[in-house]
């Protein structure tokens, strides 16, 4: 998705990458919450995994690539990795007979949603995205309906907050990957170590961001966003989603800052836009997961924390960045906005 974003960076291009990417992200995050509620591994259940493993290699392909009739492959391999889940829930429902009332609303909502998915291939034009934007709605729905009928569902945070944290850190590992990669075609020079430093050094922002404050704070009871246990998980898993969106379209600028020629070029609008626009997003998404999260890093009876305010400041601050960088040189942009993501580090250190 990332290379597909970077082939086209422009507003179509980024509606494009976002709506893929929610479908690829959702597909993981459905999965991970069964085997986060559900132990289960026997031999069904893993031949049933490994055929939405070849769905999901399917929905990589078509991230990248455009064949003829694209989207009648996309809705195929979507439905195709979805099935096995609903079997897996079908599974649990004779299995585990506490259960069943969860079960049955996974395969009742979901199920929906495919039927939807597969009506979509009679649906001309660009209506069908009208249904595919209902069916993943319904899709999206589902667990906020299941923690409204119940706090008795089995979840486990800690399992959550690891699959997530592994997440975020193979899309910042591809971020890497890319920089490196944009350096190694284009040569050791002045120019590429020190736009890959300023790169670099985003990249462990965005890292310390997340790991000193997200990855090990347990997830509050209780929150200014949502009275309810059940809620604040739904908040704190959903903000993911951007969250990990942001940090690949960030991937994508940071090759594109690399391949800068001269420090003396600017750099252009659009790309401008998309590091502004991506880091804003993952700095806004981790404010939000401060919300609802507690940190072991500050006292029970400590004042309230400064990190959502101190990443909203930011967050503005890199917008305000967008109108001078236009009119200046790449380098200065470039450091500028290093300076404020690494500056709101510092603020709440």
């Amino acid at each position: 998705l990332g290379d597909r974003l970077a082939g086209d960076v422009s507003w179509s291009g980024a509606l494009s990458f976002a709506g893929v990417f929610v479908v690829l992200w959702w597909t993981w995050t459905g999965t991970t919450a069964f085997t986060n509620r559900f132990a289960v591994d026997d031999i069904v259940h893993r031949l049933l995994a490994f055929l939405q493993m070849f769905a999901v290699g399917n929905l990589a392909v078509l991230a990248a690539t455009t064949p003829d009739n694209w989207r009648a492959w996309f809705v195929g391999a979507y439905v195709m990795a979805r099935l096995p889940l609903l079997a897996m829930y079908w599974r649990v429902e004779g299995i585990s007979p506490e259960s069943r009332s969860i079960s049955r609303h996974f395969i009742k909502w979901f199920g929906g949603s495919l039927v939807l998915w597969t009506a979509s291939l009679a649906v001309p034009g660009d209506a069908r995205f009208v249904v595919w934007g209902l069916a993943l709605a319904l899709e999206f729905a589902a667990p906020a309906m299941v923690v409204n009928r119940s706090n008795e569902t089995p979840i486990h945070d800690e399992h959550f907050q690891e699959r997530y944290a592994l997440f975020t850190i193979i899309v910042l590992g591809e971020t890497f990957v890319k920089t490196l990669t944009e350096v190694s075609d284009r040569g050791i020079s002045v120019e590429t170590q020190v736009f890959g430093g300023l790169a670099f050094l985003m990249l462990i922002a965005i890292w310390w961001t997340y790991f000193d404050d997200v990855a090990d704070a347990h997830i509050r009871s209780t929150s200014a966003l949502s009275k309810r246990p059940g809620r604040n998980r739904l908040i704190w898993v959903y903000t993911h989603l951007p969250l990990a969106a942001g940090v690949t379209a960030f991937g994508v600028s940071a090759k594109k800052l690399v391949g800068v020629e001269e420090f003396g070029d600017s750099l252009k609008t659009n790309y401008g836009w998309l590091l502004v626009a991506a880091l804003v997003v993952v700095l806004l998404s981790v404010a939000v997961l401060d919300l609802v999260t507690a940190s072991p890093h500050y006292a029970v009876n400590a004042p309230e924390r400064v990190g959502p305010r101190v990443l909203a400041a930011a967050a503005i601050a890199l917008l305000g960045l967008v109108a001078i960088a236009p009119k200046a040189s790449a380098v200065v942009s470039a450091s500028l906005i290093a300076a404020v993501v690494i500056a709101q580090i510092a603020v709440e250190v």
